[in-house]
């Protein structure tokens, strides 16, 4: 008690850096702030908030102070906005989402007063909690123009780190990225790898074309000392990018790398070399199949559908890795998966590997039982499936029935769902065209429904990029960040943490600026 508010925080952002966690002063300091908030300036909070942040607080008794915290956000400087938004990452259960917009908001009303590090953590922040709406992509835009006005003020760590959140966000900035991918490409060879390789993932998630920065960095994979410091989720995300956009690498240096790494990698990183690797002469691809093959047991649902689907994309044919995918999934249990990985699991089922091995007279009894357990629990999560994926399902399931068959009474339901969807005119131009071709092949030909999708498709401009199986899915596996399923987790670009110069102790007088 005779402490005060700003000296508490300042002890505790000391102990922060140093990283020293002491739950009672921590605790205590929060309870300060619900009782005295006015004892708070907008500094004490924004240190309060990253100190808990830095050494990992759980207690949700501490973290409830949030609700308070939206007040103070007009009082915010920019470096203040930054460090609350880093810290709300780590916020157990999530931070309120009128605050993370409070501070989305705040943040866009001068974006050229933000610091490029300031400007990028913010919109980091936002990507990483995951954060939707119309608001989020004001706020993307005018940060990221903000970034693309000073460029050259930007460093490489800058640059990962608004390209990653533009692709985790989904924002359509494609003037943005290419300016950013081209002043990228200039400083690649004085550039970490973890940057980088963030990068290239960002370009292919987004189906965005950087030559100029995809040549650079193809460059480097060329070079023998450089690959050596490669790391396994480097290595992975860079091979899937590449074969991504339809130029896999062929560098003898890199598969060398990627090689001597196997026994290192994640699930996930398995997956993603399983689906790049195939141009490698060595039989990289191969020998990455056999690991997963063995490491099958450790997989999750998320790693398995990815598997999945990486096996179809590839096209890659294993009987052995399809029987044992297959049965491991049956065997983890078709309930734990979520409906987008099982949306994967079923659009896997159109491959020809896939096709010929699960569904066909020659499968096994075990394999057939799988398949048909995964339908069923597909068919029992219906209601559980967004309009998108259960235009998915259905477009899959009515490819692979036998067309002589009625449609089992179990898919009516889906069948509705995507009927309704269909009439009321709001899907995407993939969920259209999967639509229109499952009720095309029920001969629903003169349904409302199906005239409604030809005149939804009429009505848009068709897309400039390729409209591959699962154009529309995402899944999420374990873990911070996932993507599509043909691709590993890219790490945060530099594992942003708080800004570099970190938040300044109060002075006795008054705040201290950024």
């Amino acid at each position: 008690h005779d402490v005060s508010s700003q000296e508490l925080c300042n002890v505790l952002w000391a102990m922060a850096t140093c990283s020293v966690r002491s739950d009672p002063l921590i605790l205590a300091a929060c309870e300060r702030f619900r009782t005295q908030p006015d004892s708070f300036s907008a500094q004490h909070v924004s240190n309060l908030l990253w100190s808990m942040a830095k050494v990992n607080c759980k207690d949700p008794k501490a973290w409830d102070i949030l609700d308070g915290v939206e007040k103070r956000v007009p009082e915010m400087a920019p470096q203040h906005l930054a460090n609350v938004t880093w810290a709300l990452v780590r916020a157990p259960g999530g931070p309120p989402p009128t605050l993370i917009q409070a501070l989305g908001l705040r943040a866009a009303e001068r974006p050229d007063d933000l610091k490029p590090q300031e400007a990028c953590n913010i919109v980091w922040g936002l990507a990483k909690m995951q954060v939707r709406g119309s608001w989020v992509e004001g706020v993307t835009a005018k940060l990221s123009r903000s970034l693309q006005a000073r460029i050259e003020s930007c460093n490489m760590q800058d640059h990962a780190n608004l390209v990653w959140s533009i692709a985790r966000l989904q924002a359509n900035l494609p003037d943005c990225l290419e300016a950013f991918s081209n002043s990228a490409a200039s400083r690649v060879a004085k550039t970490d790898w973890r940057h980088l390789s963030a990068m290239v993932w960002a370009f292919s998630t987004l189906s965005e074309q950087a030559p100029t920065l995809f040549r650079a960095v193809r460059h480097e994979l060329d070079l023998e000392e450089r690959c050596q410091t490669l790391i396994p989720q480097q290595v992975a995300n860079i091979s899937w990018a590449f074969a991504k956009q339809g130029d896999p690498l062929t560098s003898p240096a890199f598969f060398r790398r990627a090689s001597a790494l196997l026994e290192n990698y994640q699930p996930q990183e398995l997956s993603a070399l399983l689906f790049s690797s195939g141009a490698d002469e060595g039989g990289l691809q191969h020998r990455v199949a056999d690991a997963i093959k063995q490491r099958l047991p450790e997989f999750g649902a998320g790693d398995l559908a990815g598997v999945a689907s990486n096996v179809m994309l590839a096209r890659f044919n294993d009987d052995e890795l399809q029987e044992r995918l297959w049965i491991r999934c049956h065997e983890y249990g078709w309930h734990n998966f979520e409906t987008k990985e099982l949306v994967v699991l079923v659009l896997a089922l159109t491959s020809a590997a896939n096709y010929a091995t699960v569904l066909s007279l020659q499968a096994t009894h075990r394999m057939a039982t799988a398949a048909e357990a995964m339908m069923e629990a597909v068919f029992s999560k219906h209601s559980l499936f967004t309009a998108d994926e259960a235009c998915a399902i259905l477009g899959t399931y009515t490819r692979i029935k036998d067309k002589e068959a009625p449609l089992d009474t179990r898919a009516h339901p889906l069948l509705e769902r995507v009927r309704t969807a269909l009439l009321q005119k709001e899907l995407p131009f993939v969920a259209v065209v999967q639509a229109l071709h499952a009720l095309g092949r029920l001969g629903l030909v003169e349904d409302r429904a199906t005239v409604a999708a030809a005149e939804t498709l009429l009505a848009k401009n068709l897309p400039q990029k390729g409209l591959g199986p699962a154009a529309s899915i995402n899944i999420q596996g374990p873990g911070a960040s996932q993507e599509p399923a043909a691709a590993v987790a890219a790490s945060q670009p530099s594992g942003p943490a708080p800004l570099s110069s970190s938040p300044s102790p109060s002075s006795s007088s008054s705040p201290l600026s950024s």
